[in-house]
Order: C-alpha cells, then sequence, then structure tokens
C-alpha cells in the first residue's frame, strides 16, 4: 500500500524510498576490493594446481585439484614434501615428491634408494627403481638445493634425468598442503 505526499513522491510509512546511486557504486566497489584480494590471495599466498599425468600415482591422480602454500617455503621444505616445480630445463609446471634436501646424498643401486647411506623409508611402498639414472652414483646436493622423484618411480621424469635434474630453491612455486 503507497502513501502519497503533497509532491506527489511515493513513500512508505517508514519515509521516503530514495534512489541511491550511491549504493549500487559501493557495492561494485566492495567486489572490485573483493575479487583484488582474492587474486591476490590466490596469487601470492596460495594456489590450485591441477596434476597432469601419472608420475605421482597412485598419491595423486592426473587432473587432481591440490592445493599449495607459496609462501614461507624455505624453511619449510622437508624431506617427503610434495612439491610443485618450475622445470626450467623442459619449460613446464611439474609436481614431485621431495627425497633429498641441501646437504643429504642420493644414491640408488639394485633398484633401493638410499638417503645419506640409509634406505629410504619408504621402499615398502614402492617397486624396485628400474632406472637410476644419474643416482646410479652418490649425488651430493648443494645449499638450495632438492632431489624430486615421483611416486610412480618407473613412470616419472625427475631429478635422476637430466631433462629435470636437481631442482633449485627458486624453482619450487610451491608445497602441497591438500590433500
Amino acid at each position: 500500500m503507497a502513501f502519497f505526499c503533497k509532491n506527489n513522491a511515493r513513500t512508505l510509512p517508514d519515509g521516503p524510498i530514495q534512489n541511491k546511486p550511491n549504493e549500487s557504486k559501493r557495492f561494485l566497489i566492495r567486489i572490485l576490493i573483493l575479487g583484488i584480494l582474492i587474486f591476490v590471495f590466490s596469487h601470492i599466498f596460495f594456489q590450485v594446481y591441477f596434476v597432469s599425468g601419472i608420475s605421482m600415482s597412485p598419491t595423486l591422480t592426473n587432473h587432481q585439484p591440490v592445493i599449495i602454500q607459496k609462501f614461507n617455503l624455505t624453511p619449510s621444505i622437508h624431506v617427503n614434501d610434495i612439491v610443485v616445480i618450475h622445470a626450467k630445463q623442459v619449460n613446464t609446471t611439474i609436481i614431485k615428491r621431495v627425497i633429498g634436501v641441501p646437504g643429504d646424498q642420493i644414491m640408488i643401486q639394485n633398484g633401493v634408494l638410499y638417503v645419506n647411506g640409509s634406505v629410504f623409508p619408504d621402499v615398502a611402498e614402492f617397486p624396485a627403481i628400474e632406472n637410476p639414472g644419474t643416482a646410479d652414483e652418490p649425488v651430493v646436493l648443494g645449499d638450495q638445493q632438492y632431489f624430486v622423484l615421483g611416486d610412480n618411480r618407473n613412470e616419472s621424469i625427475d631429478s635422476r634425468f637430466d631433462e629435470i635434474g636437481i631442482i633449485e630453491r627458486a624453482s619450487i612455486i610451491g608445497k602441497v598442503v591438500h590433500p
């Protein structure tokens, strides 16, 4: 039910209805700010990455989305972390498991992975490694260097091969935090 005033403006019992063009502008500004915050958050702090290929199977599957942490990585990269890497040699992004960190010695003999002279703890989970690549001789990691392998060891191109090689810290884009 509408009420009318002297000037024929439409009113409600609580007062006149006002056309507020500033509310539309404020709403658009809020949406724009939210969009900028989402963009910054997703490009600086966290990002969704989609696994490509079978090199991380069975842990991760082809096209599976994962969330990666992109900030404060240097102190938080440890053995067994799964990381997303920009592989400069092949100019692509890959996802692998960290096997060795700076100062570690990596070697693969008779299909068995050794880190610092000890059998790597996951040896029971994966089949024997058929091709040791460059790790058939001891590989010693320097400062800011990492050795990575795919979980599907016999179907992965990783640090054992020249196409990927030893990973420099600067090439690590992020660490998988979910799943």
